[in-house]
């Protein structure tokens, strides 16, 4: 039997609310949608009632029921019964009531009028054996609107405003759960949304633009000698159109490294190796820009499972992202050995890095204010993000402004067999 709120103390009564709201932000935290809703159920009858259900209010405005609770197992089966939701014009309903109403109701059930209200002889059956005495109805309201309702009944009570106060703190923060659910499935439709079209325009703009790149090529080969100057408009149609495949190629990786599809394949490769070969491509480039480019290379360096291509393009687009900030000074690439890891770095002397804009830096599309003018997405670092927690590492950046900033990531060391994740990529 139930215990009634009159026979506890008020400091018990006050540590059961607390307890109550306690288990319900717990249950809210769960990524799962309709298992956080169950759980809530089963906080209320634990605490308020004997039955529990939620009804939500579905994105075509129809009620549905997502979630029921009963206190007695071996009354679960009345729940079927009891909580269907007849259609409109049934007003009476206290669900359609609190719904239209947007107010919170508090009902008393006596048995004698269990059939007037029964909607069917299985509804009778089933109102008997639940034995319902007190019903509570509570709106889940959010900007005004309601997007639900929160049922309770009990079969050894009446519901009182005390209850009701703690029902509608709890339908507060359901109603909350609820729209945040509801903008994260929107958010990732979306993002879906977006990428499937990133794809489809990457995909179609390749063949027209490989098709650019050789009919140039044909044309700088075949008039080259008899017209020197023509060279001059051909090499600018090849170089534009290698770096719109560059963009092309990714805007695919980024969608590829979050769905979890980027293409790794990784080796055993000495780390020292690694880093040589990126100074020794980067060099020029670097000096193009009047800035010093050092190697900063640890003693007996291990090997480390890499694909080699792709840690390439991630100091590539570390090494550039640098060069956009540094006007003058160096920029140094190195490597050294951590506790089963290798640690690599790009530092530069640049202008260094806001504190308001780090915890942006690895996000796609985002870009600096000072470099929002300058050609690019904004893909670069997160690009580089993902081809390295591919390879299970991390990286992480550490900046300070008028100093400069470093961009550090980690790979494990080869000590054993390939690792199973890269395998499976």
């Amino acid at each position: 039997m139930t215990v009634s709120v009159r026979d506890i103390t008020e400091q018990q009564r006050i540590e059961l609310e607390q307890r109550v709201l306690a288990d319900a932000g717990a249950a809210l935290v769960s990524l799962d949608y309709e298992e956080a809703l169950h759980l809530i159920a089963r906080v209320a009858v634990r605490a308020l009632a004997d039955f529990a259900v939620l009804f939500v209010v579905e994105e075509g405005g129809e009620p549905r029921r997502v979630a029921t609770a009963s206190r007695d197992p071996a009354l679960t089966w009345c729940m079927d019964t009891l909580m269907v939701l007849p259609p409109p014009p049934r007003a009476a309903h206290p669900i359609w009531e609190v719904l239209e109403t947007r107010t919170s109701q508090i009902r008393e059930l006596a048995p004698e009028r269990y059939e007037a209200l029964a909607e069917s002889p299985e509804h009778l059956r089933s109102l008997r054996a639940a034995r319902p005495r007190s019903s509570l109805s509570v709106p889940l309201l959010l900007a005004g609107q309601c997007v639900g309702v929160l049922y309770l009944t009990s079969s050894t009570r009446w519901f009182e405003q005390r209850d009701l106060c703690l029902a509608e703190e709890l339908a507060r923060r359901c109603a909350l759960f609820i729209e945040n659910a509801r903008l994260h499935r929107a958010e990732r439709r979306a993002i879906q949304a977006r990428d499937e079209m990133l794809a489809i325009v990457a995909h179609d703009l390749r063949n027209p633009l490989n098709s650019i790149v050789l009919h140039s090529e044909l044309l700088r080969a075949y008039g080259a000698e008899s017209h020197p100057r023509s060279r001059e408009p051909i090499d600018a149609i090849v170089s534009a159109a290698k770096r719109m495949n560059r963009i092309i190629e990714d805007l695919l990786d980024v969608t590829r490294s979050e769905t979890g599809h980027l293409a790794i394949e990784r080796a055993r490769i000495p780390a020292g190796t690694l880093v040589t070969e990126v100074v020794a491509t980067q060099r020029p480039q670097v000096a193009t820009r009047a800035l010093e480019l050092r190697l900063d290379l640890a003693e007996d360096l291990p090997d480390v499972w890499a694909d080699p291509d792709r840690i390439s393009q991630v100091f590539e687009n570390l090494v550039g992202n640098s060069m956009k900030f540094t006007t003058g000074g160096r920029i140094s690439i190195g490597a050294a050995p951590q506790q089963g890891e290798v640690r690599f770095w790009v530092a530069d002397t640049g202008s260094g890095i806001p504190p308001q804009d780090l915890p942006y830096l690895f996000d796609r599309f985002w870009q600096a204010r000072k470099t929002r003018s300058v050609a690019g997405l904004g893909l670069g670092l997160a690009i580089a993000k993902g081809i390295v927690e591919a390879h299970d590492g991390r990286i992480w950046v550490e900046s300070q402004v008028g100093v400069g900033s470093t961009f550090f990531f980690t790979l494990p060391i080869a000590a054993g067999p390939e690792p199973a994740r890269a395998a499976a990529r």
